[in-house]
């Protein structure tokens, strides 16, 4: 899929199983491939694509593919009713240190939504947001870092796992 945009629930509850997300993706609205019961491989090649809340609602992904300059942020209700098994990342440790890996916790806001506040509550709102992130990043990231294995034609890389010692990462073998 190539389109800058999927609006909301552009493939819930389709029968695809693999889904090859090119470059020029940059939004997936919320429940854009929700249900998707059959879908067992992700690949992004996208360098900067925001996934919105309940992208891969109830799937039960088994494989999602990261090409060495992929820029992900995933909105943390993403998570919520979505399960995956590995991350293969097609880069090395100096990739992840040059910065070409970007994986991110924020909150998405869909590009074709205006939001109206009526009164003085946005600041409100805005403060509840950074709080639920502030609670909700560290986890995800671990979660998400503790799935990744590298794919790599370098075989002191590849079918490696990647972890966090501080704040480098390192590899490991499982």
């Amino acid at each position: 899929i190539g389109a800058g945009t999927l609006l909301k629930s552009a493939f819930s509850h389709s029968g695809i199983n693999k889904l090859y997300l090119d470059k020029q993706l940059h939004y997936v609205g919320d429940y854009a491939f929700s249900s998707c019961k059959d879908l067992s491989y992700v690949e992004v090649r996208c360098e900067d694509v925001l996934f919105s809340a309940g992208s891969f609602y109830n799937d039960n992904i088994k494989c999602i593919y990261l090409s060495k300059n992929a820029g992900v942020t995933f909105d943390p209700y993403a998570f919520e009713h979505f399960d995956f098994e590995h991350i293969y990342y097609d880069g090395n440790e100096d990739d992840i240190m040059d910065g070409k890996l970007k994986i991110n916790i924020e909150y998405v806001k869909d590009p074709n939504e205006v939001t109206y506040f009526i009164s003085d509550d946005e600041d409100d709102y805005k403060r509840q947001q950074e709080e639920y992130i502030l609670e909700k990043r560290p986890y995800l990231i671990a979660m998400i870092l503790d799935k990744i294995i590298f794919y790599s034609d370098d075989a002191i890389y590849d079918g490696k796992h990647w972890r966090w010692k501080g704040d480098v990462p390192t590899i490991w073998e499982e």
